[in-house]
């Protein structure tokens, strides 16, 4: 009879440590485990209880005890996924940025004065991650363009905030030697980022940005657009690209005295005939039309701002980089008088 009890104890024994095991997986666990692993975990503890149980059948009243609890347990326990890890009280930097960059209602062109939201220094990061990694603290100003209701940076600027002739240039395509009036007006600065709508009428581009200049200036800036009669440069002939040298390749070079000692500074661009007109007469300070043959559809230019330093004067230097443009392209320019539009921007009302 003692016998029989010592084995009794000890087969309960070591149920109850099974079972003190199996307590402790599903409280501790359970809110981690997929229900498949959980089934798993029962269907193992009840294999072994039962071989346990097989070994003294007198134990089976007292594995029915134990067992059933457990499997009640098993089968009412609902199990806690894990949840996402989000924090709910971060800020949402893209519906910041959109409801202040955001164009609204007729408007296609407006300011964003400083101090600038930190959904901005976000945006620039986010889109421009290359130019972040290069100037951490972001632009001092900033042109924003809204095209199918997506954002891009369109132009960003460093060292000082945009003046109104560079304005009327990246919204507008109309360059500076295509516009004229009182120099210090189209000089002048404007602290802020833009935002523009793209390929809005010239004329409502114009009444908000003399808006905005009224506001910011406190006097009425006005934009007239006239036909007059001016000098420009005419391109013709037939494109035939020749290199300046080994190391400049398929870039036109703009210059005048000189190339630049380094090869990569002052940058460049692309485009079609017209832009590439644009940007040299932005370079000489004179109004371009290309009117040649074969031009190709897409061109490169690179500036050379050290050739630009003339003590000679603005038409030497334009003489020496139209000089230089028709020994690389083939072409002829010429200076003519034509009548072209001309945007004139004047303070004060009319």
């Amino acid at each position: 009879m003692a016998w029989g009890f010592r084995v009794l104890y000890g087969w309960l024994l070591r149920v109850w440590c099974v079972d003190l095991v199996f307590i402790f997986l599903m409280h501790g666990l359970s809110p981690r485990l997929n229900g498949g692993l959980l089934q798993a975990l029962v269907c193992a503890w009840t294999a072994e209880v039962c071989r346990l149980a097989l070994v003294n059948l007198r134990g089976l009243a007292v594995v029915a005890l134990f067992l059933l609890p457990q499997i009640a347990y098993a089968q009412s326990s609902k199990l806690v996924q894990p949840a996402p890890t989000t924090n709910p009280s971060a800020p949402d930097y893209a519906a910041e940025f959109n409801r202040i960059y955001s164009l609204k209602g007729d408007e296609v062109l407006i300011h964003i004065r400083p101090p600038f939201s930190r959904s901005r220094l976000a945006f620039y990061k986010r889109t421009e991650p290359d130019q972040a990694e290069a100037i951490p603290r972001g632009p001092d100003s900033m042109i924003v363009q809204w095209q199918d209701g997506e954002a891009k940076i369109w132009g960003m600027g460093f060292g000082a905030p945009e003046s109104l002739s560079h304005l009327i240039q990246s919204v507008m395509g109309i360059f500076p030697q295509e516009t004229e009036g009182e120099q210090q007006l189209l000089d002048q600065r404007i602290p802020g980022d833009f935002a523009f709508k793209a390929g809005a009428a010239q004329d409502l581009y114009l009444s908000d940005m003399s808006r905005i200049l009224g506001d910011e200036m406190g006097s009425p800036v006005n934009f007239t657009f006239r036909q007059v009669d001016r000098k420009v440069v005419v391109i013709r002939g037939r494109w035939k690209f020749k290199a300046v040298d080994d190391r400049t390749g398929e870039y036109v070079e703009f210059y005048g005295s000189k190339l630049n000692a380094d090869g990569h500074a002052d940058g460049g661009g692309s485009g079609d005939g017209k832009k590439f007109a644009g940007r040299l007469g932005w370079f000489v300070g004179q109004q371009i039309f290309l009117e040649a043959e074969g031009v190709p559809s897409q061109i490169t230019w690179h500036y050379n701002d050290a050739g630009r330093a003339n003590p000679a004067g603005r038409q030497q230097l334009e003489d020496l980089v139209l000089k230089h443009i028709e020994e690389q392209t083939g072409l002829t320019c010429t200076v003519e008088t034509r009548n072209v539009r001309r945007l004139f921007v004047e303070q004060g009302g009319l």
